[in-house]
């Protein structure tokens, strides 16, 4: 029946985890968007000698970004909600 109950009706408990996700994955996608726009703009802005530093500058930021969501950011967006609806409390590094 997916989300649906009996009479039709959506059930909003379980729809909530998949627009959490959507809205997890559309907001990744916006930031990784910035970040290489900002590449773009710092790349612009220095000698052609030092473009590439610039950009391996800006990928060492994504993968330090990453590793720190992977490590604390996952267990504050989707860990479990101990007597706190705003933040979550647990699998910080997927423990």
């Amino acid at each position: 029946q997916g989300s649906h109950g009996k009479d039709g009706e959506c059930d909003c408990r379980q729809a909530r985890p998949d627009a959490d996700s959507l809205w997890l994955l559309q907001n990744a996608f916006i930031v990784l968007s910035m970040q290489a726009g900002f590449a773009l703009l710092e790349a612009g802005c220095v000698r052609r000698l030092n473009s590439i530093n610039i950009m391996v500058k800006n990928f060492a930021d994504i993968g330090t970004a990453g590793m720190g969501y992977f490590l604390v950011g996952f267990g504050f967006a989707t860990g479990p909600r101990w007597g706190n609806s705003f933040l979550g409390l647990g699998a910080f590094g997927l423990e």
